[in-house]
């Protein structure tokens, strides 16, 4: 084997191979520490949010349009794992005095170190061929593969961080993104707020146009009456919903990774076939509401463009009264403080499902896979289950299942 070829096998076979060890320990470790990295982003999020708005009120900084947090390879390149965070006006990456901040992602790039011990190790069998700077250079390659945990833990905080009083406090211009990415270099909208005035009828002709591009996708759409619309294979990737009537709309076979639906009128819509891993309802009157065949399965997606470990779907405080989740996939689900009366679970894969607290009377599970559903001080009065399911039910929630 020539050095050329031995450098190319050492690529193609062992770079992958220590790079799934890695992820693999590295997927444990977020399981258990991820609310945990959360809150701490969340709390360096507030910090900056109080400087910011020290120099707005100092008048040395006007209002903000962008908070962007960049991957720096020269640091990566140094076994640093600082990302610049840089708060700046309309004009994005033509601010000349950008509020300035460091945010560490050593929580995640520290398994990037691991993975460069387990290659070291490995290319000792390669007689040679494989270098000090070409490590370097597979280290600067590897780093993508960690930058995404980034990318999704500061997506999935963002609610909360939007929440802080010291983030309602910015002078924000009308529209305003949070993004992460590579220094002067591609990034991708992580969180985004759309306050300008827009008409609902406006809005609603834009969807029905139905444009086959990513026009829909990181959008906040807020207070529109946008019912018995036809809305149907749209993309609406990371999308938020707040405010918005939706009733009877069709939205089936749609990518709703991601979206975000508060306080939302959805009664008798149509999301039957769509993608909805990660999708957060909370607040929303959605009786009636048809989930066939959906996937909301927690963990690896299929498709390419999907961040790493996506959760499931999540309902909070919802009326799901008469909905239908018939052969939906909704693995890892939460559903908490969720009206569920006469809900049609029938055929539907709810393994490792939580319902928590919520109103299960009359639900019908049979066909369902229920294995470690959780339905702790759930209601169960007249629900119905396969009867290998019954006493495993009547254990963990209140009320006779049929």
């Amino acid at each position: 084997m020539s050095r050329e070829e031995a450098l190319a096998h050492f690529r193609e076979q062992a770079v992958p191979l220590a790079r799934q060890k890695v992820l693999r320990e590295f997927m444990d470790c977020w399981k258990e520490e991820k609310t945990a990295w959360m809150r701490e982003f969340v709390h360096s999020f507030q910090e900056l949010c109080m400087s910011i708005r020290m120099k707005q009120l100092a008048g040395e900084k006007g209002r903000i349009g962008f908070i962007t947090y960049s991957m720096l390879r020269t640091d990566i390149a140094h076994d640093r794992a600082s990302y610049l965070v840089q708060a700046s006006d309309a004009s994005w990456l033509f601010d000349s005095r950008p509020v300035e901040d460091t945010y560490d992602a050593s929580w995640v790039f520290c398994y990037l170190d691991r993975l460069m011990d387990e290659l070291t190790r490995a290319a000792t069998g390669y007689s040679g061929a494989v270098t000090l700077p070409q490590l370097d250079r597979i280290r600067l390659l590897e780093a993508e593969h960690f930058h995404r945990f980034v990318v999704n833990l500061i997506r999935l905080s963002m609610m909360e961080a939007a929440a802080l009083l010291e983030f309602k406090e910015l002078k924000k211009e009308a529209v305003f993104e949070v993004r992460v990415g590579e220094y002067l270099s591609h990034s991708e909208c992580v969180f985004r707020l759309d306050e300008r005035e827009r008409d609902s009828e406006e809005v609603r002709a834009w969807l029905q146009e139905k444009n086959d591009s990513a026009a829909y996708t990181y959008e906040d759409f807020y207070g529109f009456d946008l019912s018995s619309g036809d809305y149907h294979a749209l993309d609406f990737r990371y999308s938020s919903f707040r405010n918005c009537d939706l009733k009877r709309s069709r939205l089936g076979e749609g990518f709703l990774l991601g979206t975000v639906w508060n306080d939302c009128q959805l009664d008798s819509a149509d999301f039957s076939y769509s993608l909805v891993q990660g999708a957060k309802y909370s607040g929303s009157s959605m009786k009636a509401s048809i989930f066939r065949n959906v996937q909301g399965k927690a963990g690896m997606p299929v498709p390419d463009w999907a961040p790493p470990c996506v959760e499931g779907v999540r309902f909070t405080d919802c009326d799901l009264a008469e909905a239908d989740f018939t052969r939906a996939k909704l693995d890892g689900a939460v559903f908490v403080r969720t009206c569920l009366r006469g809900a049609n679970f029938r055929g539907a894969s709810l393994q490792g499902v939580r319902f928590q607290k919520s109103d299960l009377t009359n639900a019908d599970f049979r066909e369902a896979n229920l294995t470690d559903t959780d339905f702790s001080d759930s209601c169960l009065d007249g629900a119905i289950f396969p009867e290998r399911e019954a006493c495993l039910s009547l254990s963990q929630g209140k009320g006779s299942p049929s």
